[in-house]
């Protein structure tokens, strides 16, 4: 029999595999990460124990983003919006939320208060305001979790660039 190649069976393949526990179930990323916040913080001991905790949270979400944003550039995952435009896409890869930051993405203000238009700004602005935009977004996550306010809830964010994409 010719075997004949199938992009969703090579893709049902890749997501069956990647991102599971031992136990082969997907992991919840934000679960995981909200369970360490709220860990008691009372004594050194406590404090210790969190920290390591978060650590180690934090560093297994950074790798399986890193392998989603790696398996999204190369065209390996479909988006979840396929008939938007590029600029508005947004996939769902091993359990984590994915976009790219892409120029013209969205409208910019300029000083004297009209909109600008992506096209009427140059190259080398748009990339800039891309790279703005996005570390922004993750200074303002880090500033909130840095706070540490009880009650105040921030999901894991991770700003990635590959191959001159830039993957939220």
């Amino acid at each position: 029999m010719n075997h004949t190649y199938d992009l969703n069976r090579a893709e049902n393949d890749l997501l069956d595999t990647f991102g599971m526990d031992e136990r082969g179930a997907l992991r919840d990323w934000n679960e995981e990460y909200q369970q360490s916040k709220e860990l008691p913080a009372n004594t050194i001991q406590e404090r210790l124990i969190r920290a390591r905790t978060l650590h180690k949270n934090q560093q297994d979400f950074l790798d399986a983003a890193k392998a989603g944003a790696s398996a999204i550039v190369s065209g390996s995952v479909l988006s979840i919006n396929p008939m938007d435009p590029a600029e508005a896409r947004v996939y769902v890869f091993n359990n984590i939320f994915f976009s790219l930051s892409v120029p013209g993405a969205g409208r910019d203000a300029a000083e004297d208060g009209r909109e600008v238009l992506p096209e009427e700004m140059k190259v080398v602005e748009e990339e800039d305001v891309v790279v703005t935009r996005s570390k922004h977004d993750l200074h303002g996550t880090l500033a909130m979790n840095r706070a540490d306010v009880p009650g105040l809830y921030t999901l894991a964010t991770a700003v990635l660039d590959y191959m001159g994409q830039r993957v939220v």
